[in-house]
């Protein structure tokens, strides 16, 4: 399992990411630059590679400043990374997408720990929905049939890694300059 960690300049994000994840896919795939990247999109958007491409799976978030991209030969992936900000009312965010019993252990919680209580949680819950495909306001997967590590790719960032997998794969961790 890879995971490659891009440094975003300000600007355009999305796009940025997403070159660096069309350029590191097609290395996988010993593919030119110039070859076109046989993706396509499950019924609720996640892209995959098109069958007969081999066992690789990946998944791609961003954020201001950061993008990280999973890549896997042993199963679905997701993972999440966002960038620890300001949030005006976290416990008001996470009553909208978790379940009740998350939500509590967040109103638990100090004040002053809430904040980076949301966004460690925040990324977890998206990196399961992800790693099966599904979006924030899906149904919630069950998460125990998902191994999930979680990690700060530097500091200010939070994220969470989440995999289809009966025992943890092998982590290698990767810097990407962005194209």
């Amino acid at each position: 399992m890879d995971i490659w960690r891009v440094r975003l300049p300000d600007g355009e994000i999305r796009d940025t990411a997403r070159a660096a994840r069309d350029l590191l896919l097609r290395r996988y795939l010993r593919l030119a630059p110039q070859d076109p990247l046989p993706m396509g999109r499950s019924r609720r958007g996640k892209p995959f590679l098109a069958a007969g491409i081999g066992p690789l799976d990946f998944n791609l978030s961003h954020t201001q400043g950061m993008a990280l991209l999973a890549v896997s030969g042993d199963g679905s992936v997701g993972i999440d990374v966002e960038r620890l900000r300001p949030i005006r009312d976290p416990v008001r965010i996470a009553a909208r997408v978790w379940p009740d019993a998350t939500v509590n252990r967040l109103v638990e919680r100090p004040a002053g720990e809430q904040r980076q209580a949301f966004f460690t949680e925040w990324t977890r819950f998206e990196a399961c929905q992800k790693a099966l495909g599904r979006g924030v306001f899906d149904p919630h997967v069950d998460p125990t049939g998902l191994r999930t590590h979680r990690f700060s790719p530097a500091p200010g960032f939070v994220s969470c890694l989440a995999v289809v997998a009966t025992d943890w794969p092998a982590l290698q961790f990767f810097d990407f300059l962005s194209p």
